[in-house]
């Protein structure tokens, strides 16, 4: 009942379900109750219930109490935690560390956070891994992870491949990257392949920004209303105004204000 309940919104009646539950001797309403707290807000009574959680074995539970400890910026405490994990063989907990040091700009020990995953033979290791070195501007090796963690799947790691490329000097692979991260349904990567199309890509280029514009994306948006008002198609071009204007977004307000059309074209 307190997971219908907490599917639908309701949160009161559901954190009610899981307290007499967990009241009832179930354990797992425990970590459920911890996790519902921690999103609406009362980390107090969150923290208690996934430490207690925790304290009958619930590893799960002590995750999600790390990265709630990590979130509140008790560093030293979601270190411990993340360090107890994995010492109890999880090694998601090194995904979790490396992110936590790389937040607090430790870049050398999230690095060997996420390298201590990657052996532990979490294949996700490599976007993190990947991201994190393009971020140190290692970008040959960066590079590497990020096909990897592409050809596996990973979200969003075809934008971050791409973007690595560009920074390699590579042009044509990073194209061929970003396109098929965008005809997937990577909106900024639809906006990164705009950046380095060229002219025999314009086709191409308003194909993507359109549906990456289609599915809401604010980048894309600005880009293609901005395309549609230079090649004189006011009218399209107005009608992504009004949407952009809609959106009350302080940044795109600035770019509506600086890419304001003229009678004779617009001006940008």
């Amino acid at each position: 009942m307190g997971v219908l309940l907490a599917d639908r919104g309701k949160t009161r009646p559901a954190i009610n379900a899981y307290r007499q539950a967990a009241s009832a001797g179930d354990n797992d309403a425990l970590a459920n109750l911890g996790r519902l707290l921690a999103d609406t807000g009362k980390t107090r009574a969150a923290q208690a219930a996934l430490r207690q959680a925790t304290d009958l074995g619930d590893l799960e539970a002590q995750l999600d109490l790390a990265n709630l400890l990590k979130r509140l910026r008790r560093t030293d405490e979601a270190v411990q935690a993340y360090q107890q994990l994995i010492e109890h063989g999880d090694a998601r907990a090194w995904i979790n560390l490396g992110n936590l040091h790389a937040d607090n700009d430790r870049p050398a020990q999230a690095e060997h956070a996420y390298r201590q995953a990657l052996q532990a033979g979490l294949p996700i290791a490599h976007y993190y891994l990947g991201r994190h070195l393009a971020a140190e501007q290692h970008w040959h090796d960066a590079a590497s992870h990020l096909r990897h963690a592409a050809n596996t799947g990973a979200t969003d790691a075809g934008l971050h491949l791409g973007l690595t490329l560009i920074e390699l000097g590579e042009t044509q692979e990073a194209k061929n990257v970003l396109r098929a991260a965008a005809r997937a349904g990577e909106p900024l990567a639809a906006v990164a392949f705009a950046a380095v199309a060229d002219e025999t890509d314009e086709d191409e280029r308003r194909e993507l920004l359109l549906q990456a514009a289609s599915d809401g994306d604010l980048d894309a948006m600005a880009l293609v209303m901005v395309d549609l008002e230079h090649s004189g198609h006011r009218q399209l071009a107005d009608e992504f105004r009004r949407r952009l204007a809609d959106r009350g977004d302080p940044v795109i307000a600035a770019v509506l204000a600086a890419c304001s059309p003229s009678p004779v074209a617009a001006v940008c």
